[in-house]
C-alpha cells in the first residue's frame, strides 16, 4: 500500500493521502488478521477482538483528524521532499516500518491461536489504552481549537501547559497498553519480547526520526525569537505531563 502511495503522490506532487494512506494500512492489516483467525478458528477470543478493536478504532480517529487537517493545512514536512520521487520514497519506506513495528503485537496476538482467557493484565492494558487514547484526542482537539483562534501563535493551554507533545505522550501510552493486553495471548520468548520492543521503538520513531525531532525544527524556525516560547521550552516537561515552572 505504501508503494502504490508513493506512487501516485510522487507523480502528483502531494502529500494529501499520506496519512489517509498510514491509517488505511492499519485497517487492512487488522481486518485481514482478524478475518483469517476467525476462518481459522471458526471464532474470535475475546482478547483477539480487543486488540484489533484497539487497533481499528486508533487508526479510524487518527487517520480522521490527519486527512482532514491536511486538507485544511499543507504539511510542510513534505514541502521539499515531495519535488524528490527518491526522497519522497523514504518518508513513504519510513511509514511502513511504522505500522510493522507498532501493528505487530496485536497481529501476532490475533494468528495465536491458544488463547488464555482475560486477566487483569488485560484489562490494566485496556485501561491504559483508553487512557492514552483520550490524552491523544484531547491534545488534538485542544491544539485544533487553539490554532483556529491564534494561527500565529504556539499552543501553551490545557494538556499543552503541562507536556509538550501531549499528543505523543498518548499515542505511545496506548500502544504500552495494547501491548500488555497482548501479552498473555503470546506463547513463546520471541513474541512476548515483540510485545515489550514494540512501543519502545515507536518511542524511539517518534522522538528521534518523525514526530518530536521535526515539530521541534519547525516551532524552533517559527517562535525561537519569542521569549515566551523560550519560557515555554525552558519551563514545561517536554514528554510527560507535569506542573509547568513557568
Amino acid at each position: 500500500m505504501q508503494a502504490a502511495g508513493w506512487a501516485y503522490s510522487s507523480y502528483h506532487q502531494t502529500e494529501k493521502i499520506y496519512d489517509a494512506t498510514g491509517a488505511l494500512t492499519f485497517q487492512t492489516c487488522t481486518l485481514a488478521a482478524l478475518a483469517s483467525a476467525a476462518a481459522a478458528q471458526n471464532c474470535l477470543y475475546p482478547r483477539q477482538i480487543l486488540a484489533g478493536g484497539c487497533v481499528l478504532l486508533w487508526s479510524a480517529r487518527l487517520g480522521l483528524f490527519l486527512h482532514e487537517r491536511v486538507k485544511r493545512h499543507p504539511d510542510k514536512r513534505f514541502d521539499k521532499i515531495k519535488k524528490d520521487p527518491v526522497s519522497f520514497a523514504g518518508a513513504w519506506f519510513l511509514q511502513g516500518c511504522w505500522v510493522a513495528v507498532t501493528a505487530l503485537p496485536p497481529l501476532l496476538v490475533i494468528a495465536s491461536r491458544l488463547q488464555p482467557p482475560l486477566g487483569l493484565l488485560d484489562l490494566a492494558g485496556a485501561g491504559l489504552f483508553c487512557a492514552g487514547l483520550a490524552v491523544e484526542t484531547t491534545a488534538d482537539a485542544q491544539k485544533q481549537a487553539f490554532k483556529r483562534d491564534h494561527p500565529d501563535c504556539f499552543c501553551d493551554t490545557g494538556l499543552w501547559r503541562y507536556c509538550r507533545y501531549p499528543n505523543y505522550f498518548g499515542e505511545v501510552s496506548l500502544w504500552c497498553g495494547v501491548s500488555m493486553l497482548c501479552w498473555t495471548g503470546l506463547a513463546g520468548k520471541g513474541r512476548r519480547l515483540a510485545a515489550l520492543v514494540s512501543p519502545v521503538l515507536l518511542a524511539a520513531l517518534i522522538v528521534n526520526v518523525s514526530g518530536v525531532k521535526l515539530s521541534e525544527e519547525s516551532q524552533r524556525a517559527r517562535y525561537g525569537h519569542l521569549q515566551s516560547y523560550q519560557k515555554y521550552v525552558l519551563g514545561t516537561s517536554k514528554y510527560v505531563p507535569w506542573f509547568s515552572s513557568r
